[in-house]
């Protein structure tokens, strides 16, 4: 689709899997004549690495379920279109990939499993595009499909207040500290003095980049490559977020509305540990149901989060509820 291979580590490419998240950048044309930049996020499928999914699905605008013909509808599968919906993601796509290596009757069964599956969704009205990575079938209409529904996304306010969830931090030798991430809000520029939280540090911009290339500023919505001065590489990970200095507050107790899937064979009881996946982190927290003993299955309830460590979020971000051993997702708030 790009002609950018994201599986960066020798592990994945061995394995053949994707593993950590990968970036790639996609030039498009919509039907206006208009050049549209898309970066694109490759985000595991893999049971082990959901928190890794919820890392990349931060602050996209579009995504894009992909199915492979030949293997159907995972359990995976299912778990992934249950966090884009908590997410709250209502544009985007799905690809049936390998077409190459089945018949038509097989293309039909996956469509109905795929039917039964996003039946009641904002999903179900995504366009479905069959294609082939191999033969290069489809990934005309592919690109077509992403530049079509980029015509349909609402202009995004940047705001005044700036915050960069960090997922990936390294060190660039003559250059120092750099971490990327999705731009959840604001504007950043060079220059441009940052509070690093919930670690309570400070730190400057020295370079903004945006695709690989150096720009002069990066908005919500975008990704970007931020160069770091007056902070080690050693004192960064992935899960913490840059933003206007003061703005965020870190904190362990936290207030929320949250909703348990449907699927779930019984209800939710309070005062039960959970992971909560949350922007580009997963941290442990004891979740408290206000006024009640336990949330059934489909229900909202309205609880606090009390964290083992302190956390940054802001009013109205989302986050994903699973359980302990990280096995399974609960649901979201």
């Amino acid at each position: 689709l790009t002609g950018t291979d994201p599986d960066r580590l020798p592990e994945e490419q061995a394995r053949g899997m994707t593993i950590e998240l990968g970036y790639a950048h996609l030039s498009l044309t919509n039907s206006a004549g208009r050049e549209l930049h898309v970066g694109i996020v490759d985000v595991p499928g893999h049971e082990r690495f959901v928190r890794t999914m919820v890392a990349g699905a931060t602050g996209v605008d579009l995504g894009m379920l992909v199915v492979a013909a030949d293997d159907g509808v995972m359990p995976q599968t299912r778990e992934h279109v249950d966090i884009l919906n908590l997410l709250g993601l209502s544009l985007g796509l799905i690809a049936i990939s390998k077409i190459d290596l089945v018949q038509p009757d097989r293309l039909a069964t996956v469509n109905a499993q795929l039917d039964e599956l996003l039946h009641g969704t904002p999903l179900a009205q995504w366009p479905r595009v069959h294609c082939s990575a191999k033969t290069g079938v489809g990934l005309t209409e592919v690109r077509e499909t992403i530049a079509r529904l980029m015509d349909r996304l609402p202009r995004r306010e940047a705001g005044s207040i700036f915050r960069l969830a960090i997922d990936r931090v390294f060190a660039v030798h003559g250059r120092g500290t750099v971490v990327t991430g999705s731009v959840l809000s604001g504007t950043v520029t060079p220059g441009a003095s940052l509070d690093l939280q919930p670690a309570g540090l400070t730190c400057k911009v020295r370079e903004v980049q945006s695709f690989g290339a150096a720009v002069s500023d990066a908005a919500a919505g975008q990704r970007a490559a931020l160069n770091l001065t007056g902070i080690e590489r050693e004192l960064i990970d992935r899960g913490m977020e840059l933003a206007t200095p003061g703005y965020l507050t870190p904190a362990r107790y936290v207030d929320a509305r949250v909703r348990i899937l449907s699927r779930r064979d019984k209800p939710f009881t309070s005062h039960q540990r959970v992971r909560v996946c949350m922007g580009t982190t997963e941290a442990i927290a004891m979740l408290v149901v206000v006024g009640a003993s336990e949330i059934a299955p489909s229900a909202e309830a309205l609880v606090q989060l009390r964290f083992q460590s302190p956390v940054v979020c802001a009013h109205g971000q989302r986050f994903i509820l699973r359980n302990e051993t990280a096995q399974a997702t609960i649901g979201g708030g």
